[in-house]
């Protein structure tokens, strides 16, 4: 897998920003816009996708990344709840949810292969999930001396 040095690179979030500018496009409809709570519940369903797979690949490791794109993952399943919802009030009908339907599928499908690729591989120690060379973190406390072997300090036992 090549790897990639901003998240906005990666396919999952490219699929899930295209969900977002749709999701927008259906929510800014004055019908829709009307039901604040509804409006509310979408966009952030939807906003949650993107910044779940953003805030990931920030993470040091394969299994902190994995985590985070489970909840990319948990939140197209709310979203796509929420619009069923504005479709059974009437903001939206079958039609408009069509392009949503086959984004979500490409966007479970990657979401489900990038978590299996991720928990399927070990960590570069070096490297973090995304490719950059991991930091080293210093401490603040100064380095300990190395102690001295025990057996050296002790005194000649007299066997009498």
């Amino acid at each position: 897998m090549e790897r990639v040095n901003h998240y906005s690179k990666l396919f999952v979030w490219r699929v899930g920003d295209q969900i977002r500018q749709e999701v927008f496009r259906l929510t800014s409809r004055p019908q829709f816009a009307r039901d604040i709570k509804a409006q509310g519940q979408a966009d952030d369903a939807v906003n949650s996708i993107c910044r779940n797979i953003a805030e990931g690949f920030a993470c040091e490791t394969h299994k902190d990344f994995a985590r985070y794109l489970g909840y990319s993952r948990r939140s197209l399943n709310e979203l796509r709840d929420v619009l069923r919802g504005a479709m059974m009030k009437g903001y939206i009908n079958a039609q408009d949810l069509s392009p949503i339907d086959r984004r979500a599928f490409h966007l479970r499908r990657g979401l489900n292969r990038f978590i299996a690729y991720l928990k399927a591989t070990p960590d570069d120690n070096s490297m973090t999930a995304h490719g950059e060379r991991r930091r080293r973190k210093t401490s603040s406390l100064p380095r300990r001396k190395q102690s001295r072997d025990r057996n050296s300090k002790q005194e000649p036992v007299d066997e009498r």
